[in-house]
């Protein structure tokens, strides 16, 4: 490629789209080097750790019937479709007036505040939770940022019927919807299109030397930005 490069007045027709894709191809390789926090989040007992369970494919929460069994939060590395992801099983936030859960629910929101994708879990069972009147009080105090996602949840769609105001209705006990959940998580984080067998940058350095060579319009001054690309040299 170089070679042809130093012996022609222009650039291959295809030369521009091809360092297109491969800019868009940054962000990909970003969300594979670093683990994305996903936290689960809901009212006690609305299925939060069978979900986190579901996903990773192997127990990292207890599960029970009772709420507010799960009085701290747990963390798990696992994949998703190519993704890795660091998943937060978090406590049920609710108002309490026991010290030990409020001090996890306090945690539980500190954790919130680090996800980069945040799984809000209801079910049909929670009628004062299941209307957007009472369900954006909920989020609006999750405060969260811009650049963090929000995906709305109904579970036990076994045991009741469906919302028509959350993203996916699922039956964590009974693995209905999880490979659902798994590629709307991969869809909230930007990880679609992805494709393994073509080049992209994967630090800053290489980032910068593809958008130069974007806007570059001639053979002689892209020769040297993919040497620098292609020998990995310090500018």
């Amino acid at each position: 490629t170089l070679r042809s490069l130093q012996s022609t007045q222009k650039l291959p027709h295809n030369f521009n789209s091809d360092i297109t894709k491969m800019i868009d191809q940054y962000q990909h390789s970003q969300l594979l080097q670093h683990l994305t926090t996903v936290a689960l989040v809901g009212q006690p007992n609305v299925g939060k750790s069978t979900i986190a369970n579901a996903i990773c494919g192997r127990t990292q929460s207890i599960v029970c019937d009772l709420p507010g069994t799960t009085r701290d939060w747990t963390s798990e590395e696992s994949e998703i479709l190519g993704l890795p992801i660091s998943i937060i099983d978090t406590p049920g936030i609710r108002d309490s007036n026991d010290p030990l859960e409020q001090a996890s629910i306090t945690t539980a929101k500190s954790i919130i505040e680090q996800a980069k994708l945040v799984i809000y879990i209801i079910t049909f069972d929670q009628s004062d939770y299941l209307t957007q009147k009472h369900i954006e009080p909920f989020i609006t105090n999750l405060a969260l940022r811009n650049d963090q996602s929000l995906l709305i949840i109904q579970n036990k769609i076994d045991l009741h019927e469906k919302s028509n105001i959350c993203d996916l209705a699922i039956s964590a006990n009974n693995a209905l919807g999880i490979e659902k959940v798994k590629q709307a998580i991969v869809d909230q984080l930007g990880f679609t299109n992805f494709d393994i067998t073509k080049p992209m940058p994967f630090t800053a350095r290489q980032y910068a030397i593809v958008t130069q060579l974007q806007k570059t319009t001639n053979p002689k001054a892209a020769t040297p930005l993919l040497n620098k690309l292609l020998n990995n040299q310090h500018q």
